[in-house]
Protein backbone atom coordinates (compact mmCIF):
# COMPACT_ATOMS: atom_id res chain seq x y z
CA UNK A 1 0.00 0.00 0.00
CA UNK A 2 1.12 3.47 -0.90
CA UNK A 3 2.05 5.98 1.93
CA UNK A 4 0.59 8.57 -0.32
CA UNK A 5 -3.10 9.47 -1.06
CA UNK A 6 -4.14 10.43 -4.19
CA UNK A 7 -4.32 14.89 -4.34
CA UNK A 8 -7.38 15.62 -5.54
CA UNK A 9 -6.65 19.64 -6.46
CA UNK A 10 -10.44 19.99 -7.10
CA UNK A 11 -10.75 19.50 -3.43
CA UNK A 12 -7.65 21.84 -2.05
CA UNK A 13 -7.75 25.37 -1.21
CA UNK A 14 -4.28 27.57 -0.81
CA UNK A 15 -4.91 30.02 2.08
CA UNK A 16 -1.75 32.65 2.04
CA UNK A 17 -1.19 36.23 3.06
CA UNK A 18 1.90 36.47 0.31
CA UNK A 19 0.90 36.63 -3.71
CA UNK A 20 4.39 35.79 -4.27
CA UNK A 21 4.63 32.76 -2.15
CA UNK A 22 1.32 31.54 -1.93
CA UNK A 23 -1.13 33.17 -4.67
CA UNK A 24 0.92 33.06 -7.47
CA UNK A 25 2.33 29.35 -6.84
CA UNK A 26 -1.09 27.62 -6.89
CA UNK A 27 -2.57 29.10 -9.67
CA UNK A 28 -0.28 27.78 -12.47
CA UNK A 29 -1.36 23.87 -10.93
CA UNK A 30 -5.43 24.85 -10.92
CA UNK A 31 -5.40 24.84 -7.04
CA UNK A 32 -7.65 27.76 -6.14
CA UNK A 33 -6.06 30.34 -3.56
CA UNK A 34 -7.38 32.62 -0.94
CA UNK A 35 -6.18 36.00 -0.06
CA UNK A 36 -6.10 35.94 4.08
CA UNK A 37 -5.56 39.94 4.59
CA UNK A 38 -5.80 40.81 8.13
CA UNK A 39 -4.17 44.34 7.49
CA UNK A 40 -7.50 44.97 5.12
CA UNK A 41 -5.09 46.10 2.11
CA UNK A 42 -6.54 47.83 -0.55
CA UNK A 43 -5.64 45.37 -3.20
CA UNK A 44 -3.53 42.32 -3.43
CA UNK A 45 0.43 42.92 -5.13
CA UNK A 46 0.42 40.45 -7.86
CA UNK A 47 4.11 41.18 -9.01
CA UNK A 48 6.04 38.85 -7.33
CA UNK A 49 9.57 39.32 -5.10
CA UNK A 50 11.46 40.26 -8.27
CA UNK A 51 9.48 43.54 -9.33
Amino acid sequence: MSKFRTFDKGKAVIVGDRSDADILKANPFGIKSWWFNPLRAEKLELGGADD
